[in-house]
């Protein structure tokens, strides 16, 4: 199988096709100064187009390659499958088609490369595999993946059960959703869903008919199906289904007639094959006949006569399972292989549809002919291997259409995503090759599965231990519109199950299911307990609520920098030590973070390590880096606690509601909390050393309420209420930033109420000498009962100059370089490199929240490769800085609408990119001197006015 080491989709593309020589010469240029080009977005008007699938070390090679066939090329598209080079011309293509393979397209080891590499397509199986071993059932992985040392007759038992319904079936339907949100999430839309046979249950759920985000409920309700058909009765005269090809469809229809009620045509496919099914007697007469007409014929190892009037059972089964589902409209058109047409978006008339399919003719063919006459002439296999690509191909066959799978059993799976992302730019879609990238970028712990016990021989799972290789690099993931709607889905769901669920108050009684922010795969080295999860704002949307700045404008490809919450590390801490014991611990002690947990291009992995300590704990967070030290640690303790006095903290006899600042306000204008991280409802009192205030219990986005030991959300209000007091008692303003360090102990005596609950909080605080605070916080119900306290809680209060505050923390644009007064002509800024030493501290995080605001996604590509050195990131940044305020300064100069920072990108030559300046390239000029740097801009025409003379100067080509 061909592997993905280091390769890169590599696009180009023009109006002509000179326009497209151009850029191929241009990169070849590039590429002999030592530039490795970066991967880039199709530009949707330009109908010459060029991909590269390859090694970076090869991509001279192939664009020389690739130059000799477009200076020849007379046809409009051209593939060189082994060199990975796609060429295309034409307009755009008209609309999409998911097509949805069914029975027969699973194998082994199928996307075992995603399973590895992608945090939600293990999660699919594994939810899958949970579901079959609470049914007292081995997991269904165990027929794809890990088959070494297996004697031949359990494989082929294990082969054999890969096409069964009661776990074949069901592993296709879910290895096909795993597709449909991994292609989903590159950015690639569909107009139609098509599934082919058992294909269409993926269909319809693609579809919005079923939520793709309740992927537990939808494996449970996968495994209830299986097992239901693991409960059919076999034949009671043996079945089988062949293959035909080599004979015209007539002939096909001749043959069938002498076997009535034996053997029917099961599937029309494509103009070059059928599938026939029936009564095995008939087919092997059949077969004979086939044979002598001169036709080819492959018998499939199927046991059942699919899609005929012999598999009603199974159609009587399905129809019960789909009244059981809850379907709603479909937002999207469903095309049904039954009819060829597309399906009514009645939830009743689809499940009457998919009943009858069971026992008639898949007509694939005819469906496929049906889009076509519609306008649909892309199709995208959206599944396993790729059958019904060829099929497709075969139907279409002379006209201008694509076909093109996701998968491929000849390529790695993240490989074959490329070339169908190649595939789909020369056809003339708009792709984004970064997206995969950033799919990719998450370093994922070892995974081992135990098998479950006292199961047969035959149906045991062996252990398997995956090592995902991988490397943190830039996510360039941000909140829109689209994430914002699945938040809410995701809420609404999450507050169903709280408004459902009987909960005990009683600390001793709470089992959690699972660890949402520990993570759930655990090894033991020694006396200790290792545990991994990595954290992505793809698959996390609450860290994005907890981030170093202000979420910026939808489009612009940056975002603030996610930070782990210091109650956030408490939570963690706190699954282990239930993990570690079986039961919740109830006080915590000696919590401090030494180093910020960051996202730094969107993903972080976290390595937990607990460790006995006489009657306790002790439990460590590290980064999963090569930085030495734990990040974060505490110590877990199961004595029981003593609940406070209603006088805890109480609130000062002088204390008076707030006159300058409310909760809005906070948030508005200061907080750079996210939703999920708004606690605060109302600010009751402020005093010399006190506070109290009204928290509302929010909602934290993909996680279940009832499975977290602590509400980090909620707890992260006491570091609001410090800084809120800070704003309003002690009149400062809103340029510092507060960051918890420490806490000296934090105290649970019962579960936080459910979302939209309202909860009291005070507290009793003071600001050290040094810029320290140190608070005491206790969390009530209405009735005064304690839900939580900290003791001890120290906060760090670091002052931010203006301009920095007024970017991270305010969204603003405001300019961190100064003016200086060269010419008219020309625009100079300089920044001054001890002026911002700040950036350098704490590990370097204000330039790395700062860089994620202000760098393109390239540009924080190459950022996080840099030398761990802070300084020299530094300079790298306030460089780039310089540059884009000084070209950002220069057009508006020219009249040119005021550019973003994220509007305007420096490559590693110090060359300006920016489409805004497509047409008015400016020169750039960049001069260094031990601490400060200056960046000067001008016009091309200046430069030409002015002579050679007064621009001979040499730029600065390296950093």
């Amino acid at each position: 199988m061909q592997t993905d080491s280091d390769t890169t989709v590599f696009l180009l593309s023009g109006h002509n096709r000179a326009e497209l020589l151009a850029a191929v010469e241009g990169s070849l240029a590039q590429l002999k100064a030592g530039f490795i080009p970066q991967e880039t977005s199709t530009i949707a008007d330009h109908s010459e187009r060029l991909a590269i699938v390859a090694p970076r070390a090869e991509l001279p090679e192939r664009l020389i390659l690739a130059r000799q066939r477009l200076l020849t090329l007379k046809r409009p598209r051209l593939v060189i499958r082994k060199k990975g080079i796609y060429l295309g011309s034409g307009a755009a293509p008209g609309k999409t088609a998911f097509l949805f393979p069914g029975q027969g397209s699973q194998y082994p080891g199928m996307l075992q490369d995603l399973y590895e590499q992608l945090p939600f397509a293990r999660a699919w199986f594994d939810s899958l595999d949970a579901a079959y071993q609470r049914a007292g059932k081995p997991p269904p992985t165990r027929l794809i993946y890990r088959h070494e040392g297996v004697d031949p007759h359990e494989k082929q038992l294990l082969d054999d059960a890969l096409l069964d319904m009661r776990e074949g079936a069901q592993l296709g339907t879910v290895a096909n959703l795993v597709l449909f949100e991994g292609i989903t999430r590159l950015g690639i839309q569909a107009d139609v869903m098509v599934g082919h046979s058992n294909g269409e249950h993926a269909a319809v759920i693609a579809a919005g008919m079923l939520p793709l985000k309740e992927r537990e409920r939808l494996c449970a309700a996968f495994c209830r199906l299986g097992l239901a058909g693991g409960r059919l009765a076999r034949p009671s005269r043996p079945e089988g289904m062949i293959t035909v090809s080599g004979m015209k469809p007539e002939q096909t229809a001749e043959l069938l007639a002498p076997y009535a009620g034996d053997l029917f045509l099961a599937m029309d496919n494509c103009p070059h094959q059928q599938v026939l099914a029936g009564r095995e007697i008939a087919l092997d007469a059949a077969m004979q006949q086939i044979i002598a007409s001169g036709g080819i014929c492959i018998k499939l190892a199927f046991g059942r006569a699919y899609h005929t009037p012999l598999f009603a059972d199974w159609a009587h089964t399905l129809a019960a399972w789909y009244d059981q589902l809850p379907l709603a409209m479909a937002n999207d058109p469903v095309y049904s292989c039954l009819t060829g047409r597309s399906m009514p978006r009645e939830p009743a008339a689809v499940r009457d549809l998919m009943t009858q399919q069971w026992t008639a003719a898949v007509r694939f063919r005819e469906t496929i002919e049906s889009l076509f006459q519609a306008g649909i002439d892309t199709f995208i296999e959206v599944g396993p291997d790729g059958k019904l690509t060829g099929f497709v191909e075969d139907i279409l066959r002379g006209r201008p259409h694509l076909a093109v799978n996701s998968s491929s059993r000849q390529r790695a799976d993240i490989l074959q995503l490329r070339h169908m992302l190649a595939a789909l730019h020369v056809h003339g879609l708009t792709v984004e090759p970064l997206r995969l990238r950033q799919l990719t970028a998450d370093e994922h712990p070892p995974l081992t599965v135990s098998q479950p016990p006292a199961l047969p021989t035959a149906a045991i799972a062996s252990n398997r231990t995956i090592a995902a290789p991988g490397w943190q690099a830039m996510v360039n993931v941000h909140r829109g519109l689209i994430t914002q709607a699945k938040n809410g889905q995701e809420r609404v769901a999450a507050q169903i199950q709280r408004l459902t669920r009987v909960e005990s108050a009683a600390l001793t009684q709470s089992t959690p299911a699972h660890y949402p922010l520990l993570g759930t795969q655990v090894r033991a080295e020694g006396a200790q307990q290792i545990t991994e999860r990595t954290f992505s704002i793809s698959n996390d949307p609450f860290v994005t609520d907890h981030s170093l700045g202000r979420q910026p404008a939808v489009g612009s490809g940056t975002f603030p920098l996610p930070v782990l919450a210091f109650t956030t590390s408490l939570e963690i801490i706190a699954e282990a030590a239930q993990r570690w014991a079986g039961r919740p611990a109830a006080v915590f002690t000696n919590l401090r973070a030494h180093r910020w947990l960051a996202l730094d291009g969107g993903a972080l992995t976290v390595r937990t390590e607990t460790e006995q300590l006489g009657t306790a704990v002790n439990i460590r967070l590290f980064e999963s880096s090569a930085v030495p030290g734990p990040a974060f640690e505490g110590t877990a303790h199961w004595a029981s606690a003593k609940p406070p006095g209603a006088d805890l903290f109480p609130l000062e006899a002088n204390a008076a509601p707030p006159a300058r600042w409310n909760a809005a306000r906070f948030y508005q204008h200061y907080a750079f909390h996210g939703p999920s991280f708004q606690g605060l409802a109302r600010v009751l009192g402020v005093g010399a050393q006190s506070i109290e205030a009204e928290l509302r219990v929010t909602d934290i986005p993909g996680i279940a309420p009832h499975t977290l030991q602590l509400d980090p959300a909620l707890l992260d209000c006491a570091g609001q209420l410090v800084a809120f007091w800070l704003l309003e008692y002690k009149h400062r303003p809103p340029s510092f930033g507060i960051f918890p360090y420490a806490a000296r102990r934090v105290t649970r005596y019962r579960r936080f109420p459910p979302t939209g609950s309202s909860i009291r909080c005070r507290g009793h605080l003071a600001l050290q000498p040094g810029g320290v605070t140190e608070a005491s916080f206790v969390f009530m119900l209405s009735d005064s009962q304690p839900i939580a306290t900290i003791e001890g809680f120290a906060q760090r209060l670091v002052e931010f100059p203006q301009p920095l505050a007024r970017r991270i923390f305010a969204g603003e644009t405001a300019e961190l370089s100064q003016a200086v007064d060269i010419s008219p002509a020309r625009i100079a800024r300089r920044i001054d490199i001890d002026e911002w030493l700040l950036l350098t501290e704490s590990w370097g995080i204000w330039a790395r929240a700062l860089a994620h605001l202000v760098l393109t996604p390239q540009e924080r590509a190459v950022w996080l490769q840099l030398s761990q050195d802070v300084d020299t990131r530094c300079r790298w940044l306030l460089t780039r800085l310089a540059v884009k305020e000084a070209v950002s300064s220069w057009a508006a100069q020219q009249g040119i609408q005021p550019l973003d920072m994220a509007e305007i990108e420096i490559d590693a030559a110090l060359n300006i990119h920016s489409r805004q300046l497509a047409l008015q390239q400016p020169v750039l000029e960049l001069t260094r001197h031990d601490n400060s740097i200056v960046a000067t801009v001008t016009s091309q025409e200046a430069v030409r006015s002015a002579g050679s003379k007064e621009y001979k100067k040499d730029r600065t080509r390296g950093e």
